[in-house]
This record gives structure tokens, C-alpha cells and sequence, in this order.
């Protein structure tokens, strides 16, 4: 079989050169460690436990291919090298997919334990929690802490302590222990190894928190073996203010810039919403491990929002649905769903997915998922009008309330990919009705990895209105949203990186995206009146700033 040391050597011979022109051949791949043709394998054994050479009666991967040379593999081994081969010309294929190489090799838990399981934490600490992150509800006072264990022991992979540093100087606290019964497991794979793994297991424990004073800090751990974490109580509708971060598309390795970035924002920002497209896991959940881990210091801090990408989609979107614990509940969405809304300051969040997911029985290595119209998901249609309606109802008692739209995919835009010109017309028509009708402010994506910013246009027309334009980049009262395609966020995709034509009368701003340094995020800063949306390069320059007003 193929060990950890064996995978990770050859996930570094893919840095030569040379092997970026065996995209079609795999010749680099059977270069590397001279495994077998898939052709010239010519038994697959239910029985037998490895690769076999039968002139020198040798096992291991290190053969020597002539016409005396018999092979024979394991089912599984024959998965396995198919997988291989796949991942190899997908490696290669998209360049910033170095964050599945470099996670694999960074990540501290990705080899392949002895009962063939891969564990998503410290196997010598089973019961050392990790991946601390919040998520907001729509209450003040109200937060999810959310972390992850390798086993689930009682009580202590279960309860968070919260304590109040009651002098504010850091030296007086009293403590209050808040437990949950919602944690949540899954082993992925079905006995074959998506990536490395044969299977994949954890525990992913979120525990409510109430009662908080909004506004106050106050600190958290979860057990002897937890690191101590300190966040601001969310004012939720108490506030006539809200700020908050905005990425999408940013990756394990790739999104290392805007991470760094972002931390300088860490005590400005009330919470990071991501919009789809986090880690590029693409089903190997050891490299969302390694993901959570690296936003640590930013997401045990800061709570964390997230909409539906299509690089979540393998195995069904198991894995975000156990990670995370957004308010789905508490907006009327079903425990399934990949939609939902929430309130802080004047805002009201919608989050939605045009994800359609495919079954992932056969364990298959990578497949994405596909974007559908809005109206295929007839739950989710009925749920955004009942939510819409809702908030209409508040925002006639308070017309300075702001509707903010998030879905991953764009619904305009104007790179030259299938995604904007043949894929984004069907979303809109899907969804536009409803931005209209409850007059949405602004609807902002990820999904295409630039950044582009859009006027307002006639639904009808698609052309801009008279009163569209942004002046001195000052949008007054516009009848229909802006739109912000912001796939920024650190992950580039060949072809998915540069504009080319002449910019359409509707395209505001618009940046392509380099190989490196690449990155970028937003800075929303939402009050009563006004809308200041900030989009920074991570070098710290600002690329582009625009203000709606009511």
C-alpha cells in the first residue's frame, strides 16, 4: 500500500517542471514512482494485499515494467490509483490547487491511522478540542461555539465554560458552564479513500450560548486541553450599526494573504461572512481541518457565517453541514438547509444556495456540485418568500432597515466564462424578481475568482437606470440592488482570472486576478442611513469603495 511518506513524496515531485506537460499521458505520475499502467494491471484480487512483482518476488510500488512483469492489486488499490491518476492531472490542471498538495502535506492529522480511519484531530488527545469558531443566531447575547474532538467523552467534549472579566482589566472572572446536545459525526467514504483517506471521522459539538451582555467581552475554553478564546457579546437588532467582512473563494494555501489581512481587522469586524468556496476540501475533509485551523485565530474570535460553495458539495455537503451550526432554526429553515437569514444591527442577511448536489455513493474522488435556478428548489422558494414577507412587514414599520442578499454563484457579470454569460441570466431570472420586489440593496457573490462591481439595472431592460450611476462613487437611493461579485478571496482558476473585451455600460469596477500575491476581501460598515462597502487588495490598498444611501 501506499504510505503517508510515499504520498507526501509524491505530492513534492509535482512541483518539477517537467511533469505539467503529462496532463494527458499521466507519464509523470508512472515516472515518479513507475507504477503500472491501468492497461497493463492484468488481475484485480478481492485477496490479495498489495502490488506484486512476480519476476523478483518483491512487493511494494518500485517495479520494473517489462514483458515479464505480472501486477497484481487489491480493489481497493485499483480505486486508489484511479483516484491517483485524477488527482494528479487535477493538481495540475488548476494552478492555486496547491492548497490540496500543501494542506495534505501541512495538515498534522492526515495520515491514515491504523484502522484504516482518517481522524479529524489529535489522536493522542481524543478528547482535545479544536477548530473553535462562533456563529451568530439573531439574538443579543446570543452565540454558537462550535469545535471539533476526535471522540465525544462525557461531559467535557460537550459544555463551554464563559467567563466575565468582570473589573475589564482581566483579573476578576466568574464562570458559567453552557452544554449542548447537538453534536454531530459522520464518516465519509463508504470503505474507499476519498484522497488519502480511507474513511474520515470526528466530532463536531455546538453549544448556544445566551444571556450575554451585548457588547461586553468574554472569554471561553471547553475543557483542560482547550486553549482560552475571547469574543464581544453581538448587539443582534440592538444596535443601529453593524460591521462585517466579506470573502469567498479562498482556500487552505491560497487564501494565506487575505488570512493575514484580515486579522488586522479582527476587533472592527462583528463577523466574517464567507460566501461559499472555503477550504477547497473537495470531500478530503483533512483539508478543512487544516482550514479551520488556520482561521482559528481569526473565526474563535469573530463569528463566522457561511454560504453553500460548490467545492462543499462532495458527499452531499456532509461536511459543513456537521461543522458549522448556522441559524437555520432560528429562521425558519429546515435542519438540512443550506439557506437562511439573520438580523444584526439594521440589517437583514439572507443567505441562499443554487447548489444542487449530486448522491456520492460510490466515493467518488471530486465532483462539484451543479448551479440550478432558484425555482428547482421549491423548500427553499417557499421559505425566502415566507422570510421576505416577514421583513417587508418590519421595514414598513422602519424604512431604514437594509436587505442584504449572499448567494455563491453570480447572477451578472461579465468575464468571458460560461458561468457569467450562459449560467448567470437563468440564476437571475430566478431570483431578480424577488430582489426586486422586496427591494434587496445589494446582492453580493463569490464563485468567479475576481472582482467585479455592478450598477444597478432595469430587470426588463438590463440596462442601467438614469438614477444608477454612482456619482463620486455614491449610489442615491437606487430602485434596484448593486451587485458585488467578490471571488477574491485567494484560490485562482485558469481561466477564471482575466477580463477581456470592452467593459459593459453595467460594470462599474472590475479586477483581474494574478497568480501571486493575490487576495482580497470587503469591509461592510452598515448604519441607518448609509452603505460602505470597502474592498481592500491584501497589500492593504483599497480597490474599491462605494457608499449607497437611503
Amino acid at each position: 500500500m501506499i504510505d503517508a511518506k510515499q504520498w507526501r513524496e509524491f505530492l513534492l515531485s509535482k512541483e518539477s517542471a517537467e511533469v505539467k506537460n503529462d496532463i494527458e499521458s499521466f507519464a509523470g505520475l508512472e515516472r515518479i514512482y513507475d507504477l503500472p499502467d491501468m492497461n497493463g494491471i492484468t488481475e484485480v484480487s478481492s485477496s490479495a494485499s498489495c502490488v506484486h512483482n512476480r519476476r523478483s518476488n518483491q512487493t511494494g510500488l518500485n517495479m520494473n515494467k517489462d514483458l515479464n512483469t505480472m501486477v497484481t492489486i487489491t480493489q481497493n488499490e485499483y480505486n486508489f490509483l484511479k483516484y491517483l491518476r485524477k488527482l494528479y492531472a487535477w493538481l495540475i490542471y488548476f494552478p492555486n490547487h496547491f492548497n490540496v498538495r500543501e494542506a495534505l502535506l501541512e495538515a498534522g492529522f492526515t495520515d491514515v491511522q491504523s484502522d484504516g480511519f482518517c481522524k479529524c484531530c489529535d489522536s493522542e488527545h481524543p478528547t482535545k478540542p479544536e477548530q473553535f469558531h462562533l456563529a451568530l443566531t439573531s439574538n443579543p447575547g446570543e452565540v454558537i461555539i462550535s469545535y471539533s474532538t476526535l471522540s465525544n467523552p462525557e461531559p467535557y467534549g460537550q459544555c463551554v465554560t464563559i467567563e466575565d472579566d468582570i473589573d475589564g482589566l482581566g483579573n476578576t472572572f466568574t464562570g458559567k458552564v453552557f452544554c449542548t446536545n447537538d453534536t454531530r459525526t459522520f464518516t465519509i467514504g463508504s470503505g474507499q479513500p476519498p484522497l488519502i483517506c480511507r474513511n474520515y471521522t470526528g466530532y463536531f459539538h455546538h453549544v448556544k450560548v445566551t444571556g450575554l451582555i451585548p457588547g461586553k467581552k468574554y472569554y471561553y475554553s471547553a475543557n483542560a486541553y482547550s486553549n482560552r478564546y475571547s469574543f464581544i457579546a453581538p448587539y443582534g437588532t440592538n444596535s443601529s450599526h453593524v460591521t462585517f467582512g466579506a470573502i469567498a473563494d479562498i482556500g487552505t494555501q491560497g487564501g494565506k494573504l487575505t488570512r493575514e489581512a484580515l486579522k488586522k481587522h479582527k476587533d472592527e469586524m462583528e463577523f466574517l461572512m464567507v460566501i461559499g468556496d472555503q477550504s477547497y476540501s473537495d470531500g478530503c475533509e483533512a483539508v478543512f481541518d487544516k482550514y479551520m485551523r488556520d482561521m482559528e485565530d481569526i473565526i474563535a474570535h469573530v463569528p463566522y457565517m457561511i454560504a453553500a460553495g460548490n467545492h462543499e458539495g462532495p458527499w452531499n455537503f456532509t461536511g459543513i453541514r456537521n461543522r458549522f451550526r448556522m441559524p437555520l432554526e432560528e429562521s425558519g429553515a429546515g435542519p438540512d438547509a443550506l439557506w437562511y437569514s439573520f438580523d444584526q444591527g439594521p440589517v437583514h442577511f439572507v443567505v441562499l444556495s443554487f447548489e444542487n448536489y449530486l448522491d456520492y455513493e460510490k466515493g467518488e474522488l471530486y465532483e462539484e456540485t451543479y448551479a440550478e435556478p432558484l425555482y428547482i428548489f421549491q423548500d427553499q422558494v417557499q421559505w425566502l418568500e415566507k422570510d421576505l414577507e416577514a421583513f417587508a412587514k418590519r421595514r414598513d414599520q422602519n424604512p431604514n432597515l437594509w436587505l442584504i442578499v449572499m448567494a455563491h454563484r453570480p447572477i451578472r457579470c461579465s468575464l468571458n466564462v460560461s458561468d457569467c454569460s450562459e449560467l448567470a441570466p437563468q440564476l437571475s431570472a430566478s431570483l431578480m424578481p424577488y430582489l426586486v420586489k422586496y427591494k434587496a440593496d445589494l446582492y453580493t457573490c463569490g464563485h468567479v475568482h475576481t472582482y467585479e462591481r455592478m450598477d444597478p439595472t432595469i430587470p426588463e431592460t438590463g440596462q442601467v437606470c438614469s438614477q444608477c450611476k454612482a456619482v463620486n462613487n455614491v449610489y442615491h437611493q437606487p430602485p434596484y440592488p448593486v451587485q458585488v461579485m467578490n471571488g477574491y478571496g485567494g484560490t485562482v482558476i485558469e481561466g477564471h482570472n482575466i477580463y477581456t473585451g470592452p467593459k459593459p455600460d453595467w460594470s462599474a469596477v472590475r479586477y483581474n486576478s494574478s497568480y501571486y500575491p493575490y487576495g482580497g476581501y470587503a469591509i461592510v460598515n452598515v448604519n441607518l442611513n448609509t452603505l460602505n462597502y470597502t474592498f481592500y487588495h491584501t497589500s492593504g490598498e483599497v480597490w474599491d469603495s462605494f457608499v449607497i444611501q437611503k
